[in-house]
């Protein structure tokens, strides 16, 4: 059973319930009301008869019993009793009206002043009692129909057996349509619900209300959004995985192939001495390249573990230090390397900042055609620590620049190759930057060099 059937089943419910309730307490109430009055009329409507037969029998005892029986049978149209009558030990001494067939003597005998006496569908008001006439003592009894009073109760029950039907259709049905209004929202999330579940995470449920279940379907909406947001990066993150997959294949082929072919030629043909060293230094040659990149992906994977140590340190000695490292092996090359720095602390894994300068360092040399220049910056903006790499090499497209952060992605493959470049330099370059909460951003033009740029987050390592 659905649960706008179940609300509207608990309206229809509780309705039900309070009509009825208030009904039979309204029916009973207004019965009780009208037994109630009959009883006292009748009871006032005795008491003056005894009134009366006292002062009759008061004024002439000789002819007391007529003299009752006649006042009595004045007074009966007047007092609304279908029966009366006055009885002595002898039998009946004064009859008037319709008994209806009762026994009135055995219920006199049972010695009640009042009572209610019922007879298939008719209801009495029997008022009996004991009084001296004439020097004896005689029964009085009075007789009055009430059967009105029953009859106006069963017409009300079954004016409110009427008026229940049409309020049970009338109420079933608005209870229905109140139901169906208030859950319409949850109908639009379940359906929303659904085709999320078969693949299609656009779906957003729009509902004007302000209550709960406003509020329900707007969570309900935010969750959807974050959900696509995060199916869709773990789509992307999983495209980046296929792609690095086969780029790292792709990578191992080529010096693999060589390796095993010159291997083989090694060892199947009689080769001479220049053939056989020009043979084994492809060997080489190809080793280090899969030694470079063995040692690129082990340097990416300990980055990804995300297990760095911030502490504070002297950034001006620390790129000092590193370009130092670097000037004499690049002074061979015709590349001069020089730094600018200002003075300052950050709290930074140094070994892996020092990392970074190197493959951006490396990066630069690889630019160059030939000698060049290369500059390293360090200032400090607000809030942040900031280097630039910058060189006056070949350049780049602008189109190229925001997938150089991916891994195995190359400008010039050729080149690249030729230089001993795995394409892992930048990816690991943006990994340490995103672990010290910071960005690295590319600037370049073609024949005119490129400045990388490392903006490092966190905290001031004096702080």
């Amino acid at each position: 059973m659905k649960f706008r059937m179940k609300m509207a089943l608990a309206m229809l419910v509780l309705v039900t319930a309070a009509y009825s309730l208030g009904c039979s307490l309204v029916i009973a109430q207004s019965h009780k009301s009208a037994l109630q009055s009959e009883k006292e009329r009748a009871l006032g409507a005795y008491r003056i008869a005894v009134t009366a037969v006292g002062l009759v029998n008061g004024m002439d005892t000789h002819r007391s019993l007529s003299n009752i029986s006649a006042t009595l049978r004045g007074l009966a149209p007047g007092s609304g009793w279908q029966y009366v009558s006055l009885r002595g030990g002898e039998g009946a001494i004064f009859e008037y009206g319709d008994r209806d067939g009762l026994d009135l003597a055995s219920e006199t005998e049972q010695g009640h002043s009042l009572c209610v006496i019922s007879r298939e569908d008719r209801r009495y008001i029997l008022v009996s009692g004991e009084l001296e006439a004439n020097g004896r003592t005689v029964s009085l009894s009075a007789l009055t129909d009430i059967s009105g009073i029953y009859r106006v109760r069963d017409g009300q029950i079954k004016t409110c057996r009427r008026v229940f039907c049409v309020l049970f259709f009338l109420c079933g049905t608005g209870a229905w349509l109140i139901s169906w209004w208030l859950t319409r929202p949850l109908s639009k999330m379940s359906s929303a619900a659904k085709k999320i579940a078969g693949g299609d995470l656009g779906q957003r449920v729009a509902v004007a209300s302000r209550d709960e279940l406003g509020d329900l379907a707007r969570d309900f909406s935010k969750m959807a959004e974050k959900l696509q947001e995060n199916v869709g990066a773990i789509r992307e993150e999983a495209q980046r995985r296929e792609q690095f997959m086969a780029s790292f294949a792709h990578e191992l082929k080529t010096p693999m192939t060589s390796v095993i072919g010159y291997a083989d030629l090694i060892r199947t043909d009689a080769l001479d001495r220049r053939e056989t060293m020009e043979a084994a230094n492809y060997i080489f040659s190809e080793g280090k390249r899969l030694e470079s990149l063995s040692l690129k992906l082990l340097e990416l994977i300990m980055a990804r573990e995300e297990q760095v140590s911030l502490v504070p340190t002297d950034m001006e000695r620390l790129v000092a230090a590193t370009v130092n490292r670097l000037r004499p092996v690049y002074r061979e090359q015709g590349v001069d390397i020089k730094c600018r720095t200002a003075p300052g602390s950050w709290r930074v894994d140094g070994d892996l900042i020092s990392s970074l300068l190197i493959n951006l360092a490396d990066n630069a040399r690889k630019a160059m055609e030939g000698s060049g220049n290369i500059y390293i910056v360090l200032d400090w903006p607000e809030n942040a620590c900031r280097l630039r790499v910058l060189d006056n090499g070949r350049g780049m497209p602008p189109e190229v620049l925001g997938r150089l952060t991916e891994a195995f992605y190359r400008v010039d493959k050729s080149r690249s190759r030729a230089q001993g470049g795995v394409g892992l330099g930048l990816a690991l370059c943006d990994k340490i930057a995103r672990l010290h909460n910071g960005k690295i951003e590319f600037d370049s033009r073609v024949d005119n060099g490129t400045c990388v740029t490392v903006t490092l987050g966190g905290e001031n390592g004096e702080s």
